[in-house]
């Protein structure tokens, strides 16, 4: 009979929105266990302190009193989770798809539960993809036209190989949003982890536990571990990596290949050909490559292994400027000038149009691609500062290309 004086359903159903979701018990959960185990630390400090003061004779005893009190809170953090499952519920509570990260329905390139390895040679956007994966678990979206499907959790990024450069990069991507969305939502750990992986591997999902995130990122795997061509290493960081995974924290971690012979530049076709022991590819859930050169604006996009549908091979064309990527549908070369800060010569053009990387370009596809610039300069869409000496067809070197902007045309005319 009160219901009016407390606002009505009106009252009732915002109260109903304002209760956390049930999905995200485990995330609350582990909030209250944090504060329990930091109260614990506390009093121990407290206790510890006071037996400081009261100047004990028996300092052994004390010494032994006060560390003993330590490894009682830290065995608790430690412990492993019960993971011991019945039968029908392991092999029949299972989706028939595999939950995406990233992706939908079976074409998945990051399931929930299954570890990415994001590989490339250096320079080939694998930060700038995972600034924009970053993105989409903070407010959602789509990335090369599959959906990335947000979390409320924290997120963890392990920026340890340069650092200053991964804060500058991710930032094109994530500098717009709200500060305080970031602050709350995103941490990052600066330089080397406190323990090598290879050596102590639990080290990976304490630190996730002291950030209390869901979600970790590791840029990169040499820097998380050191020695990993030797299978004692690579299975510690399998290790390390599957801990996560046990405990609820979805992982993406970046890697490279080996040292290609000299003179080969043909992308690699199977996960074998990745640095280090094969445990660390083995215990992966999907493994997609990015292939290129370093600082090229398109590069190409496939999975080497993959936890539903194969994806790819795609031709990726990076933004530098804007830190944003997006699926190539045929090339475009004023898309591509667009995309470059210091514009492109004739021949980037070329190798881009007719998708060579190294040796030289013949001359009827540096022709095509010189006439296909020339009509876009004669509709005033490109510039370019036309030196006989250096522009010519034979001249010492290639033409450099620069976009204009046409997008305050409209009000020039007005004016």
């Amino acid at each position: 009979g009160r219901l009016t004086d407390i606002g009505g359903t009106g009252a009732l159903a915002d109260l109903g929105s304002a209760v956390p979701s049930s999905s995200n018990a485990g995330h609350y959960a582990r909030i209250v266990a944090q504060r329990a185990t930091l109260r614990r630390l506390i009093a121990t400090g407290n206790a510890i302190a006071e037996a400081g003061w009261n100047h004990t004779d028996d300092l052994g005893h004390t010494v032994a009193d006060a560390r003993a009190r330590i490894d009682n809170i830290t065995e608790r953090v430690a412990a492993p989770a019960d993971r011991l499952i019945d039968g029908a519920a392991f092999l029949l509570d299972q989706p028939a798809e595999p939950p995406a990260i990233w992706g939908s329905g079976t074409e998945v390139l990051w399931a929930q539960g299954e570890r990415l390895l994001l590989v490339g040679p250096t320079g080939v956007g694998k930060t700038t993809v995972s600034a924009q994966i970053l993105e989409g678990l903070l407010v959602g979206g789509d990335l090369l036209g599959w959906p990335v499907h947000p979390t409320s959790s924290r997120i963890l990024y392990l920026a340890m190989d340069r650092p200053a450069q991964i804060a500058r990069a991710v930032a094109r991507t994530l500098g717009p949003l709200d500060r305080d969305l970031l602050a709350d939502r995103l941490a990052f750990w600066r330089g080397p982890l406190p323990h090598d992986l290879g050596a102590r591997p639990e080290t990976l999902v304490e630190l996730c536990q002291r950030a209390g995130a869901q979600t970790v990122f590791i840029d990169s795997l040499k820097d998380a571990a050191v020695k990993l061509n030797t299978d004692e290493v690579g299975g510690n960081l399998n290790r390390a990596l599957q801990l996560c995974l046990a405990e609820g924290v979805d992982v993406l971690a970046s890697h490279h290949h080996r040292k290609a012979e000299r003179g080969t530049s043909k992308a690699p076709s199977t996960v074998d050909e990745l640095f280090g022991s094969s445990l660390i590819a083995s215990g992966a859930g999907a493994v997609l490559q990015l292939w290129g050169a370093p600082g090229d604006l398109v590069v190409n996009l496939s999975h080497l292994k993959q936890p539903a549908e194969q994806i790819g091979p795609l031709k990726v064309l990076h933004d530098h400027t804007t830190g944003r990527s997006e699926v190539m549908r045929g090339f475009d070369p004023l898309v591509a000038i667009r995309n470059s800060p210091n514009g492109l010569t004739t021949m980037d053009v070329a190798r881009l149009m007719f998708e060579r990387t190294t040796g030289d370009i013949p001359d009827n596809e540096r022709k095509k691609a010189e006439r296909k610039l020339k009509g876009l300069e004669a509709k005033g869409l490109l510039r370019s500062p036309h030196d006989p000496q250096k522009g010519g067809d034979r001249g010492q070197e290639s033409r450099r290309w620069h976009a204009v902007d046409t997008r305050h045309d409209d009000d020039i005319e007005e004016f």
